[in-house]
């Protein structure tokens, strides 16, 4: 290996192949060449990444004013974003390409953090039942329904994913080998 006088990595070789590296001023990596020759550059702002181009394709990030990651976007095309409760927790994500959205999800939380709800615009609302321990006990969405059964020294033991029914409703009470004109997966094993 050869070091900078900082002490950073400059070259790394091994079995006669090396890669190089470069570094700013603040001791971050802004570039990389395998020994194959393909090269990464990294720009980095105040907030953080600003920019990650490798070959042909640059992705760009955006922070927002507590230098949380806001937003990435691949080649000017494919936009990944997302929006921050103010205790920092993902409030929102988006995904959208050349500007036309392809899906919106938002999360709601208790106020212990534990997620209750997810809103998609793809999925549409899936909500989260949580036991007094916080670990959820089901996921509800439109067209169905997934249980989960956890042994008293907390680890999850079972679970049962099915289609929901409008009429008879679910049965609470989930044993192995239970059958109905939905599913049961019945492939966790108890992990007592």
């Amino acid at each position: 290996m050869k070091h900078d006088a900082a002490g950073q990595v400059q070259a790394d070789t091994v079995n006669g192949r090396t890669t190089t590296y470069a570094h700013n001023g603040r001791r971050r990596r802004t570039f990389r060449r395998s020994p194959s020759g393909a090269e990464s550059h990294l720009a980095f702002n105040a907030s953080g990444m600003a920019s990650y181009t490798a070959g042909e394709h640059t992705c760009t990030f955006e922070h927002d004013a507590m230098s949380r990651e806001s937003a990435r976007t691949l080649d000017n095309q494919m936009r990944l974003g997302r929006g921050w409760e103010p205790v920092g927790r993902t409030a929102q994500q988006t995904t959208a390409s050349d500007g036309a959205s392809l899906l919106e999800r938002s999360f709601t939380y208790q106020a212990d953090g534990s997620p209750t709800a997810v809103d998609d615009s793809g999925l549409r609302r899936r909500r989260v039942s949580l036991n007094a321990a916080g670990h959820s006990t089901a996921v509800n969405a439109t067209d169905k329904t997934e249980q989960y059964a956890y042994n008293t020294a907390g680890p999850r033991r079972h679970r049962c994913r099915r289609p929901r029914r409008l009429s008879p409703p679910l049965p609470t009470v989930l044993g192995y080998g239970q059958r109905d004109d939905g599913w049961d997966d019945n492939t966790s094993a108890d992990l007592t």
